[in-house]
């Protein structure tokens, strides 16, 4: 098996998201291993209920050392061509390999790591995924202290 279930259940991830992510679930978290069984970090699965479309849950990778692999969306009902954008590498790419506290979006150009360019004509659905991602991040945090 090349994961464990942490955390407990379910209303002990739920407390952990309410610390600053009242909106945001913590679905699920696993220990990602290698072939050897050598720890290198987590699997975290969130639920944000604010998207366009409603729910948008995604996966995100975080190294033992804090760092963001990325994230994957397991769920969401976005606008074609719109909010669905937030699957595409163009967008998901912004968050990939940084190591920051949180994330922001902007409308205006990003200008350093913490900040991502929302989707034009969709800002919702880039809050929505932004949040996801920083209450799994926050998540991460409670783990590793």
């Amino acid at each position: 098996d090349t994961a464990a279930f942490v955390g407990g259940h379910r209303a002990e991830l739920r407390a952990h998201a309410a610390a600053g992510y009242a909106d945001d679930t913590i679905e699920n978290c696993v220990v990602a291993v290698d072939a050897s069984g050598a720890e290198l970090g987590y699997v975290i699965s969130v639920t944000d209920p604010n998207s366009y479309g409603g729910d948008v849950t995604l996966s995100i990778g975080v190294t033992n050392d804090g760092t963001l692999n990325g994230y994957s969306i397991t769920t969401i009902n976005d606008t074609a061509g719109l909010g669905m954008k937030a699957k595409e590498d163009s967008f998901s790419s912004q968050f990939a390999g940084k190591q920051v506290e949180s994330f922001e979006v902007t409308k205006t150009g990003a200008t350093s790591d913490n900040q991502i360019d929302a989707i034009s004509g969709a800002t919702i659905t880039s809050s929505a995924v932004t949040s996801a991602v920083n209450a799994g991040l926050a998540y991460y945090r409670s783990l590793a202290q």
